[in-house]
């Protein structure tokens, strides 16, 4: 009876210890089938080609070059270096990674300054995703500037005018959000006084009313700007040079420039007592290159100038390492001489060469 009791025992713990571990056992995974997750934002976290839903953005930031008039989100801070630098100087001084940014393992698309050394502190324009999109987060300007921390964060800087300072820290958080750690800035006291007040705030707000005013010295005020400013990191940036071609030109100087060129060409005209020597420099390399003599042919009613011309001496090309050294002289103020090239189209541009009256400097006009 014993031994029928104790064999019944044994049958329903083992039916019972089978039964649990089918329960409680993780079902298995195949090792070739990824699972798509779902971060806080709404992006799918797996099989994402991030590059392909930046490439629409990166293509808005290519057509700036060409037109910096173009409007969009982002564009603002690119557009203002294109115009004061021009488009082949921006070419390298501008770039851009695909890099995450808030810690989510969305990476964003970063738009940056960039320094000698290829990267870039100072963020022109962020963007991340959301729902598979490119979403624009901040944006840099003139006067309003973010850079990135050691820590992770941003660093502010601004201005509203001369009298009016503005710096502060900024976190970006993991929905890629621009939260205000700190802002500081200066302000006048009062209506009546030029009195500098120095004032803070969580809010990220230019406003008096919603700021704690310090009981700091000037000094002291600013050390905190550059304290801040000591924790600027960098990263790494791709210039758009590598993926926009540069416009060709020829832009001309006097030849004290000529010692920053292992090699040059030299064609001398004449060498009166009034000669000079002119540098002409090619940015990209331009084909067909002439340097011509030019004598007036017609005036229009509009003072328009049109020219005989004769070529004087030819380049197959000329290139940005290899420079060419005219020596001639400039006689009376009606141009003399021009050169000739076709650019990176195959469009022929002539310029006549000249002496600005105002400061001496050699002039390239297109006619």
């Amino acid at each position: 009876m014993k031994a029928r009791f104790f064999s019944i025992v044994l049958i329903i713990a083992v039916v019972t210890t089978v039964f649990c571990s089918c329960n409680t056992e993780k079902p298995t995974v195949d090792d070739h089938t990824e699972k798509e997750s779902t971060t806080d934002n709404g992006n799918i976290g797996t099989n994402v080609d991030y590059n392909d839903i930046y490439k629409d953005i990166k293509a808005d930031f290519i057509s700036l070059f060409d037109n910096t008039d173009k409007e969009f989100d982002g564009a603002i801070g690119v557009s203002e270096i294109i115009n004061q630098r021009g488009k082949n100087e921006s070419l390298d001084v501008i770039g851009y990674a695909v890099k995450d940014l808030s810690g989510d393992n969305i990476p964003e698309f970063i738009v940056g300054v960039i320094d000698e050394d290829s990267k870039g502190s100072e963020i022109l324009a962020l963007y991340t995703v959301k729902n598979e999109k490119p979403a624009f987060v901040f944006e840099s300007m003139t006067r309003s500037a973010y850079f990135l921390m050691n820590d992770g964060n941003l660093f502010y800087q601004g201005s509203a005018g001369a009298m009016y300072s503005i710096f502060g820290s900024y976190a970006l958080t993991e929905k890629a959000e621009l939260v205000c750690n700190d802002y500081w800035f200066t302000y006048e006291k009062d209506k009546t006084s030029y009195e500098i007040g120095y004032y803070h705030n969580t809010t990220g707000e230019f406003d008096k009313a919603v700021s704690e005013e310090l009981n700091v010295t000037e000094d002291e005020f600013f050390n905190k700007q550059s304290a801040l400013i000591a924790e600027k990191t960098t990263i790494k940036l791709t210039p758009f040079a590598i993926v926009v071609e540069k416009e060709a030109k020829v832009t001309a100087d006097y030849s004290e420039k000529i010692s920053d060129y292992a090699e040059y060409i030299t064609y001398t005209v004449d060498e009166s007592e009034y000669s000079t020597k002119v540098l002409f420099m090619a940015e990209g390399t331009v084909t067909d290159f002439s340097f011509l003599s030019l004598s007036i042919k017609d005036v229009d009613e509009n003072g328009k100038a049109t020219f005989d011309t004769e070529s004087l001496y030819k380049l197959d090309k000329l290139t940005e390492e290899k420079p060419l050294e005219v020596t001639l002289t400039f006689y009376g103020d009606s141009p003399a001489y021009g050169i000739s090239y076709k650019d990176a189209q195959g469009v022929t541009k002539n310029y006549t060469v000249t002496i600005s009256g105002e400061d001496g400097s050699v002039i390239l006009s297109e006619f």
